[in-house]
């Protein structure tokens, strides 16, 4: 059974706070006040009763070296996207670590984090504050389910709004796409190396990673369709190559072909091709 009693220190000017639990967890904390230190003992042993009790000295560990730890389980997970990995080791190490690096997890507090998101949405974009501060959610969890933390100070923080667009509200944006005659004047300027590519990619709705890990056994031109689902990346040190599957099984899908995009195909495919070349 969980113990805990309360007594003056040495100099009988504080008082002391000490506690021996269940789990072998001991150790003491003074205050300046008698009523302050019952206040405490008595949450203490309420929590160690409920079994939240979080010791505090577990939160000493600085947030670089949780987040290290934090980052080699993550990262060992072998459907990890390479290029998700980029980014979350880009995000971690530019907007995470110089701000919560040399802090102690039980240092973070909710106004630090408001402080931080503040910071933030002046220099990212709506959609680079809210993955930075997912990152943060999840280290700072994974800190709180291993007991390091009693709670999760960015739960306590409300996510931002994204900004406010006149140009949307009142009509006046710029489309994102283009129209089928600026893309044929595309294909008249381009090398003629490229316009195949170009009308497979706009003609089919593939990503560039889509298009560049289509391989020959993915193809059915006979059925006028394209399976999408081996891709190609680019993710810096994390290397480049081919994925057996996209980062989101969402992605993998079957495109239908029309003419121009079937004519193309067999251009690039003329003179036959094994299953795994790719288009």
């Amino acid at each position: 059974m969980a113990s805990a009693g309360i007594r003056k220190n040495r100099n009988g000017t504080r008082y002391q706070v000490w506690w021996r639990l269940d789990d072998g967890t001991q150790g003491s904390k003074t205050f300046d006040s008698r009523a302050l230190a019952r206040d405490f003992k008595n949450e203490l042993l309420a929590q160690a009763a409920a079994n939240a009790w979080v010791d505090p000295r577990r939160g000493r560990v600085l947030f670089d070296d949780w987040a290290d730890h934090w980052w080699r389980l993550w990262s060992s997970s072998p459907r990890r996207s390479p290029k998700g990995m980029e980014t979350t080791e880009s995000h971690l190490r530019c907007h995470l670590r110089p701000s919560f690096g040399r802090r102690q997890l039980r240092q973070i507090t909710p106004s630090m984090v408001l402080r931080w998101q503040h910071e933030l949405e002046g220099t990212l974009s709506h959609s680079g504050v809210m993955a930075c501060r997912s990152i943060l959610l999840r280290i700072l969890e994974a800190a709180r389910k291993e007991r390091l933390i009693a709670s999760n100070p960015v739960r306590e923080v409300e996510a931002p709004k994204p900004r406010l667009d006149p140009e949307q509200v009142f009509g006046h944006q710029r489309r994102r796409t283009i129209t089928p005659e600026e893309f044929g004047h595309l294909l008249a300027a381009c090398r003629p190396f490229y316009r195949d590519h170009f009308l497979i990619q706009v003609g089919a709705g593939l990503r560039s990673g889509e298009l560049l890990g289509l391989r020959r056994r993915r193809v059915f031109p006979e059925l006028s369709r394209i399976e999408v689902i081996e891709v190609r990346y680019e993710a810096g040190r994390f290397g480049r190559g081919f994925k057996a599957e996209p980062k989101s099984l969402a992605s993998v899908r079957v495109v239908p072909m029309c003419d121009q995009v079937r004519q193309a195909i067999a251009r690039q495919l003329a003179g036959g091709a094994r299953p795994e070349d790719l288009v």
